[in-house]
């Protein structure tokens, strides 16, 4: 991407603007979603 004449900032601006969002999300499926399928409910 560089060689498109992005600067390595916005290359991993970019990158991050969609990680960030994608690591909130897991973690949110994670802390409520995740444990009212269990089994044993607790």
């Amino acid at each position: 991407m560089q060689a498109a004449g992005f600067t390595r900032m916005q290359v991993a601006l970019s990158v991050m603007k969609t990680a960030i969002p994608l690591v909130l999300l897991t973690m949110a499926i994670g802390e409520f979603v995740a444990p009212s399928g269990r089994a044993d409910g607790a």
